[in-house]
This record gives structure tokens, sequence and C-alpha cells, in this order.
């Protein structure tokens, strides 16, 4: 399967400044294919085929003609194929080798750029791009706005976990977000509410890795909430927190007050073991990744998402009770 995408891509890509719209729609749905395709491509992400769709997917991102035709309300072609892409990109961050060879790519850059857009979705998207791929060089001269970032992050999260009812489904979910929704059970607000959530928890969760970002974190008193959002959340978006508070963990002020937070301690301490221990690894791995959206009803990615929050949480408690700050 992956080198018929890449032999379709490579012919497509030396004409991209010449698409219509016939072949962007084409593409479009083969970059929907790859986003529900994911997992399967794991055993190949050290491929010359897979490297070679990385590039032509970064190609799709950099191509001037669809960017300036990008919509703010996300209703012509041109707008979904680069939105789409960034989904792409935003699931194989979690394929370590992926990862490794889109930052060694130096994409920031083109990242960066579609965060100017006019787009609320790709602007989002490619901010978690920028969060999972700068290096040392970009933080220093991108700073201020990784501290704007922050701020934004956990304004939106403040307003989804204080009002989640207030999302309007009609302006926030594109075309392709609801292709990859319609698989799912039960009300479509709740859906919606758990998707943007989903979203802004990976977008922190790949700030948080960042020195300035956890000082920032201190500075802003924003553990508190953290906390308090733990008391709210169940599933795959208690796992990213607890994640998200793992990586905090390791900056010894932030360590040292946690300590102090006796009740969030004692939930830790309680948390329900999984039932089954015995999960296999690719469903664990799946379970961390936005396309588990489509099948978070499956009883096997349930139990993947308890193994993953009890293995957090023992380490937390490691690290924040006995005292092991590095």
């Amino acid at each position: 399967m992956l080198p018929r995408y890449v032999s379709i891509l490579d012919e497509h890509m030396k004409t991209i400044k010449e698409w219509n719209r016939p072949i962007m729609r084409a593409i479009h749905n083969l970059i929907i294919t790859i986003i529900y395709a994911e997992g399967y491509f794991s055993p190949y992400t050290k491929s010359d085929s897979f490297r070679k769709l990385i590039n032509h997917i970064l190609n799709i991102l950099n191509e001037e003609k669809l960017i300036n035709k990008i919509d703010s309300n996300s209703n012509n072609i041109e707008t979904l194929l680069i939105d789409a892409t960034l989904v792409v990109f935003n699931v194989l961050v979690y394929e370590s080798d992926a990862l490794d060879y889109i930052k060694q790519r130096k994409s920031t850059d083109i990242f960066r750029q579609l965060t100017k857009t006019s787009n609320e979705t790709i602007v989002l998207n490619a901010y978690t791009m920028l969060a999972y791929t700068m290096d040392n060089n970009d933080i220093k001269t991108l700073q201020d706005d990784l501290i704007q970032l922050l701020s934004t992050t956990i304004s939106l999260l403040r307003k989804m976990i204080e009002n989640p009812q207030r999302i309007d489904i009609n302006q926030n979910i594109d075309q392709h977000i609801l292709q990859l929704l319609e698989t799912l059970k039960g009300k479509t607000k709740d859906i919606c509410f758990v998707f943007y959530l989903k979203i802004y928890f990976y977008l922190f969760k790949g700030l948080v890795q960042y020195e300035q970002i956890r000082n920032e974190i201190l500075k802003q008193g924003i553990l508190t909430f953290l906390i308090d959002c733990y008391t709210k959340l169940n599933g795959l978006t208690k796992q990213i927190l607890l994640e998200c508070i793992w990586k905090l963990s390791f900056n010894n002020q932030i360590a040292q007050q946690l300590r102090e937070y006796s009740q969030f301690i004692y939930s830790l301490e309680n948390t329900p073991k999984p039932i089954n221990e015995n999960i296999p690894q690719n469903s664990i791995r799946r379970s961390a990744s936005r396309s588990s959206i489509r099948n978070s009803q499956s009883s096997v990615l349930i139990e993947a998402t308890n193994y993953e929050i009890q293995k957090i949480t023992d380490g937390l408690l490691w690290k924040i009770v006995k005292g092991i700050i590095n």
C-alpha cells in the first residue's frame, strides 16, 4: 500500500503548481486514507518509501498556490487539503523514526508559515507541529511565540473545561474532521468536545518539554489549573494530561509543588488497576494517538488507556512521593 501511495504522489508532485480541483480532491482523498491507515505504516518508518512520503507531504504544505487559497471558513479544497495534510503529520509524531526525519528536514519554517494563515484549525495543527519539531535554535527565535502559544492554549483549555456546551459544530468542524468522526457513536456535540479537548492537550503536551515553558507555567500558576482538570477528566484526555504533568515533573520546582497537592497524590495512589494487563503494545501506542478518537468505544483501547494511565501514575508517584527528583 505504501509504495502505491508514494508512486501516485511521485507522478503528481511534479505538476503541483498546475493542480486543478479534481486533482486536489483526489490527493485530498489519498491523504485522508493515510490518516485512516495509521498504525499500518509502523514497520516501514525507516524505509526510503516512507521518507519520500514525508517529503511529498512537506512539499504540499509548502506550496504557495495552496497556501494562498486557504479560507478561514474551511470551504474550499485548498484549505481542506492543507488541513488534512497537517493531520497526517500530527499522526506521524507518534512514530519516533518519522518524527526524527521530519526534524531532520528542518521543517519548522513550513509549520511557522502556516500559523500565520486565516484558518483556525490549520493554525492550531501547525502550532502543534511546531511544538514537536522545534530545536534549541528555534526556541531562541520563537521564545515570545512559545509563551503566547502557552497562554492561548491554556485559555482554550479553560474555556473547554468550563463551558463544554459552547462549541459551535458548524463553525469549528470542517469536512475532513466530519469524515473522521462519522464512525463514532454518541451525541455529536459530546464528540466535538472530546475531539477539541484532545487537540489542545496534544498541543500542550508538545510545549511542556521545553524548560522555558515549564518556568512560565510556574510563573503563571498554571499547575493548579492542571490539577483541577485532572479531577474532571476521564479516559484518553486524562492520560494525555498525566503525560503532560509527568513531563513537567522533571522541573525540580514543579516536582516540589506537586508534592504539596495531597488530594492529587491520594487520587494517584487510588487509581484503579487495569483489568487486563496483557494489552498488545500496538493498542497502547494507538491509544495515545489522535486516530483513537474513531475507536474510543473499543474495549481494547479503553483497557490500553487504563494501562497507560496506571503506568504514568506509577512513574509520577515514584517521582513526587518518593522524592526521586533529578
